[in-house]
């Protein structure tokens, strides 16, 4: 990615929490430092023994990213294009559609072993909205993290689906989210549907603001992070 972070600092995010790492060219600027065994692309991991030590746990890739339609050059030398949301989505038919911005082609460095997708949408009610959600790779629908929001009691609310993706060297299984490889580009994205008619809803705008009734168009975020 053709970005900085601040300080020299990298992140890695698991399915739970955020882990911060400190690069270990960085290590004169810290104190209890120990660099033995240390390999070229660890970072150095502040452990329960209050110690940073070297780790294999590296993030190889985050890209952070509000859909503003902006490119940008991932790692590997790809352009990464995002949409650009300036309007909501209306989702009234038990047709599944794709979420705007959810939609991604990317491909993650090499010696990537899990891709983390992340999608943060606000998504309101319009007529006791009651939505479902899939995620696909490639077309490939990951039938182990279907999503299904209600809004009865809310009118508005921020949505996040989140798919870790596992790299194994073995063989494909999309149900669960695992690639033998990622090698080329795959495209990424959450398709979604109604109840029914009668439970529409929509993606990308408040119900409320500033307080009173007034839609306003929130961009999504959208998340890669590849370790």
């Amino acid at each position: 990615m053709n970005r900085t972070q601040g300080s020299g600092q990298n992140y890695h995010e698991n399915t739970i929490s955020f882990i911060e790492l400190q690069e270990i060219d960085a290590a004169p600027q810290l104190s209890n430092v120990s660099t033995t065994g240390a390999q070229p692309g660890q970072a150095l991991v502040y452990n329960s023994s209050n110690q940073w030590v070297p780790d294999n746990i590296s993030c190889k890739e985050y890209i952070s990213e509000i859909c503003n339609g902006q490119s940008i050059t991932t790692k590997y030398g790809d352009t990464l294009q995002l949409a650009n949301i300036t309007t909501q989505q209306f989702i009234n038919t038990t047709s599944y559609q794709t979420i705007t911005g959810s939609s991604i082609t990317y491909r993650p460095p090499v010696g990537t072993t899990k891709v983390i997708y992340k999608f943060s949408f606000v998504v309101a009610d319009n007529t006791r909205g009651i939505g479902h959600l899939r995620f696909y790779i490639d077309g490939n629908e990951v039938t182990t993290v279907k999503r299904a929001i209600s809004h009865h009691d809310n009118y508005e609310t921020m949505f996040d689906y989140e798919v870790p993706i596992n790299i194994t060297g073995g063989t494909d299984n999309y149900a669960n989210a695992i690639l033998s490889s990622w090698n080329s580009l795959r495209t990424l994205e959450i398709k979604g549907r109604s109840y029914s008619s009668s439970y529409s809803w929509y993606a990308h705008w408040t119900e409320w603001w500033d307080g009173a009734t007034s839609n306003q168009i929130c961009r999504p975020i959208i998340n890669l992070i590849a370790i």
